[in-house]
């Protein structure tokens, strides 16, 4: 499953994200997933062999957190 993460700040990086995640479930990989004007605006975050519930666990963990004077933006895509 994967999960995309938005509304970060501008110079965070993969394992930054990774360890944020991790708090709820391993991670099989980061990468940007959308770009503007030269700035990663969203991250793409593979659970792995995570199903539909898991995924869901940590996107309702991570949406609206406060993370590094931030609020993250998580969602799960409905169709993988």
């Amino acid at each position: 499953m994967v999960i995309l993460l938005s509304e970060l700040p501008d110079t965070v990086k993969k394992k930054e994200l990774r360890k944020l995640v991790e708090q709820y479930h391993p991670v099989k990989k980061v990468k940007p997933c959308a770009e503007y004007n030269g700035k990663c605006i969203e991250w793409r975050v593979e659970l792995g062999d995570a199903d539909r519930e898991v995924a869901n666990f940590v996107t309702e963990k991570l949406n609206g957190a406060y993370w590094r004077g931030h609020q993250v933006n998580a969602y799960c895509p409905l169709f993988q």
